[in-house]
């Protein structure tokens, strides 16, 4: 058998998965340098984090352009692409925190099927675009070999 052995150099891809309120989050904003996608807009537990550790997180909300201005639904996706583009230079960023799958893959579903509208049904021709969507995370954030970010997913069990 020929094994190959453990590169502690190269940044870590992790999903923590769990029931809400059990501190997911909080774990992740200790990895160096953090950045939040805070798809879920729920941080509130950030505030039980020391002061020397809550300073280093930074937050960036996926809904809102840079004026500020909340996003349709359908436009969440293509903002967040750029943003997290502009993340991923960022030589002071070391982790890249997704808060969470869960609520990112209702995002992609919403680009996918051109709107936010709960009467919209996803149609055998969506699949597609939905698949091309989470090819391209997986592609950028999964699987990219040159990345030098630590890549955290968080997830939802659900009930």
């Amino acid at each position: 058998m020929n094994y190959q052995s453990l590169d502690t150099k190269r940044p870590l891809t992790l999903l923590l998965k769990g029931v809400a309120g059990t501190g997911k989050t909080t774990k992740a904003a200790y990895f160096p340098s953090p950045v939040i996608f805070n798809f879920d807009n729920n941080i509130t537990g950030l505030r039980k984090l020391p002061k020397e550790v809550r300073d280093q997180v930074k937050i960036v909300n996926p809904r809102t352009n840079d004026k500020g201005e909340t996003l349709k639904p359908e436009n969440v996706w293509d903002n967040f692409v750029r943003q997290l583009e502009q993340v991923l230079i960022d030589p002071t960023i070391k982790t890249v925190i997704l808060d969470s799958l869960t609520t990112l893959s209702e995002i992609i579903l919403d680009k996918a099927l051109g709107t936010g509208s709960p009467t919209k049904r996803i149609e055998l021709q969506h699949w597609g675009d939905l698949n091309r969507y989470l090819k391209w995370l997986g592609d950028f954030l999964l699987c990219a070999q040159d990345l030098d970010k630590h890549v955290v997913f968080i997830a939802h069990e659900q009930m």
